[in-house]
């Protein structure tokens, strides 16, 4: 279980999913979620920074509560399904965001029998250097 020092107020809302995420182990005939979908909605005149950190606190908390419950997930969709009505790129998790929190979970147990695993992630660069160059341009 994670510490309460590292998630700044999130702590409660991990405790909270973990016990719901045991309660769904435990008490549904297969012992595990079908189908589990993140998503956020409201947040389309929100500043990206804060978007940005709203989809990665979103993804850290359930990871986090996924790890702890070792509920098994058949099939998880992480900002895909719900947000493929919009054109820009709103609902997606950066780049970076998404190893930062595997560093801090284990999910053998909760990935063992997934399936299907959706990722919608996306990419911001800000205040680089005008000296950065991307290893993909052909400059």
């Amino acid at each position: 279980m994670p510490n309460s020092e590292d998630f700044d107020g999130s702590f409660d809302a991990v405790k909270l999913l973990v016990q719901g995420m045991e309660n769904l182990r435990n008490n549904t005939s297969h012992g595990c979620l079908v189908s589990l979908s993140l998503s956020l909605h409201g947040l389309e005149d929100t500043d990206p920074d804060d978007r940005y950190e709203a989809e990665a606190k979103l993804v850290e908390i359930t990871m986090l509560a996924l790890s702890s419950s070792k509920l098994p997930v058949q099939m998880l969709d992480i900002f895909t399904d719900s947000c493929s009505h919009l054109t820009s790129s709103l609902c997606a998790l950066v780049c970076g965001e998404i190893m930062a929190t595997m560093k801090k979970v284990n999910l053998s147990s909760s990935f063992r029998g997934c399936q299907r695993l959706s990722l919608r992630l996306s990419h911001c660069f800000w205040d680089i250097d005008e000296e950065f160059y991307s290893p993909l341009s052909f400059e």
